[in-house]
């Protein structure tokens, strides 16, 4: 199985960072997408993963 980079985020390093559960990232994710950074696309048969990159930016433009 090849794995992502390790400059990719999963829902738990995710929810780490917002300080929720993995489940709440996996909701927010399909529920309501605009209270998280956007996801990085890898493939049909990848779990949801965000880059490091975007994840930061979206943290900087969206901190209170």
């Amino acid at each position: 199985m090849n794995l992502p980079p390790a400059d990719y985020l999963d829902a738990h390093d995710l929810a780490a960072i917002f300080k929720v559960t993995p489940v709440t990232i996996l909701r927010r994710a399909k529920t309501k997408s605009h209270s998280l950074p956007p996801p990085a696309h890898l493939g049909p048969n990848f779990p949801l993963r965000w880059r490091q990159a975007d994840v930061d930016f979206w943290l900087a433009r969206n901190a209170p």
